[in-house]
């Protein structure tokens, strides 16, 4: 039930937004990003929310 409340609001925050988002936005990045894990300088490893399953992005 809480991660329902949390989609929830995401998609509240995301609806307010503008088209075209132009910088940085705290909340935004809170409701899309539930980790992040540095495995060392040249990995880091970001596991979304907001729907996507525990999508997990490299960089």
């Amino acid at each position: 039930m809480i991660r329902r409340r949390k989609i929830e609001r995401f998609i509240e925050s995301v609806k307010d937004l503008p088209e075209l988002i132009t910088g940085f936005d705290e909340s935004l990045w809170a409701g899309l990003v539930d980790s992040m894990t540095v495995h060392g300088k040249d990995r880091i490893v970001f596991t979304l929310t907001g729907g996507t399953g525990g999508m997990e992005i490299e960089v």
